[in-house]
């Protein structure tokens, strides 16, 4: 049992990790918008974390080794601006969640960037419809009044540029000093209702609001998809399975023999209660004659075997080899003295001095360079690789017939035999989620299930490094 102390310290320890399982599962929704979450989760995982009162050292270890890996993997977040200018347009956040000045001003130029961005297409798009409809003299080249219109033209659009840029940081400064809207709410809904107060906001807002934060969301669906492949595939077989087979043409046991074990049973059952001698005697004269029986229904088995054995089905070809293959014998194990192990006991305490001598603790190894090489090489970025080739619906059905035939199912059921019978389209279906696997660099949980079955090898027991005295 856990004492008083180990308790004690496991509450911490889960008040300490029970933050991050919060952040990690608000994170991993599918159904709400998740990347304007992930500056204001971790900056209330960090404060949040620290607040936390704790007396154990282990659990102040753990709290401190928490909050300089947060530091040290979210410390700088805020310079992305693709998270910055979603927090800003989740209406539930803006920049109460941004701490540092200078992303926040830059999440804010890039928004007024994209607005002007779009502004500009528009209005180059209207007015080349409206240069399509003009008079002819208007482009010719020889007007001398060209010159005056252009003039005219470039001062009515810096015009209309500086009021629209008036337009955009009244309607940004304006978003941005109204409250903040309640955490449970929906932003998408608020900005459908409210976006005619901010025309141009919300021409970027579900570009950034759609970003997801983590890849749960797609993980969760492709598993969705291959149980539902794996379901149809084997619904298929099993539907297209006759179950009703016909009855064996014969019974392998006579019915003589079949009666006399009845009669056996009865016999032994009724001696059991009664105890009489008659009913022992009765029960003897049964067993007696059941094993007669068996042993002349074998000799019969026996016989018709042989006599059917012939060179045109490979029946006597199956018999000879079953009768020349090699089967090895249990070999005795030897202690250092040389003697055999007999007994359980003695094999069980040949077995305790064998792993007490091989998986012994090692020295002391540590490499304070071959460490800090380790931990330098975790910690680097991953370099970036070229992209691996995707699979075709031909190299899928290539393997798939090249698999044995003979070979057992794996966790899903499905034989080699039904892998080869599956439509061009439950192939193409089944390149689509390899592709994915490459690109995801996930693999369903029903892909990751396998059937362990320990089979005891005689090889291992002729190799084992017991020592003997020659």
């Amino acid at each position: 049992m856990l004492t008083a102390d180990e308790i004690d310290l496991a509450k911490e320890m889960l008040s300490v990790l029970r933050l991050m399982e919060v952040a990690t599962k608000e994170l991993c929704g599918q159904k709400y918008v998740t990347g304007s979450k992930v500056l204001p989760l971790i900056n209330c995982l960090i404060k949040k974390t620290e607040s936390i009162n704790l007396s154990n050292p282990i659990a102040l270890t753990l709290k401190q080794a928490m909050l300089d890996n947060l530091y040290k993997r979210f410390g700088r977040m805020e310079e992305i601006s693709l998270l910055s200018v979603a927090t800003i347009l989740d209406p539930r956040f803006k920049t109460i969640h941004l701490n540092n000045p200078n992303s926040s001003a830059r999440a804010i130029r890039l928004i007024k960037n994209k607005i002007t961005e779009i502004k500009n297409s528009s209005d180059d798009t209207n007015s080349s419809s409206c240069h399509g409809s003009s008079d002819d003299d208007g482009d010719r080249h020889d007007n001398l009044w060209s010159v005056h219109t252009e003039l005219v033209t470039k001062k009515a659009a810096s015009k209309t540029s500086e009021q629209s840029e008036e337009r955009i940081l009244t309607d940004l400064k304006h978003y941005l000093s109204q409250p903040t809207i309640n955490l449970g709410e929906d932003i998408l809904k608020y900005w459908d209702q409210n976006g005619s107060m901010y025309p141009h906001l919300k021409k970027i807002v579900r570009p950034y609001l759609s970003v997801i934060a983590t890849s749960v969301p797609s993980e969760r669906l492709f598993s969705k998809a291959v149980n539902n492949l794996m379901k149809i595939i084997q619904t298929a077989a099993w539907s297209a399975t006759n179950t009703n087979l016909p009855p064996p043409k014969y019974n392998p046991i006579p019915e003589q023999l079949r009666v006399t074990i009845v009669e056996k049973r009865r016999a032994r059952a009724l001696y059991q209660r009664t105890r009489l001698p008659s009913h022992k005697q009765n029960y003897n004269r049964l067993a007696n004659s059941l094993k007669k029986l068996i042993a002349k229904h074998k000799d019969t088995v026996l016989t018709h075997n042989l006599t059917n054995l012939t060179p045109k089905d490979d029946s006597l070809w199956k018999a000879t080899k079953n009768l020349l293959r090699y089967k090895a014998s249990n070999l005795p194990l030897k202690k250092s003295d040389g003697s055999l192990t007999i007994s359980d006991l003695e094999k069980a305490e040949l077995f305790k001095l064998h792993l007490s001598e091989i998986f012994h603790p090692h020295l002391d190894i540590v490499d304070l360079e071959n460490t800090n090489v380790v931990n330098t090489a975790l910690d680097a970025p991953l370099q970036p690789s070229p992209s691996v080739k995707s699979f075709s619906p031909n190299e899928v059905k290539y393997l798939i017939h090249k698999y044995p035939r003979n070979k057992s199912p794996d966790f899903n059921l499905i034989t080699s035999e039904v892998a080869k019978n599956l439509p061009k389209r439950a192939i193409v279906h089944l390149t689509h989620i390899y592709n994915s696997i490459l690109r995801l660099s996930y693999f369903p949980l029903i892909l990751t299930f396998s059937n362990t079955i320990m089979i005891q090898s005689q090889i291992n027991l002729l190799i084992l490094p017991f020592p003997t005295d020659q």
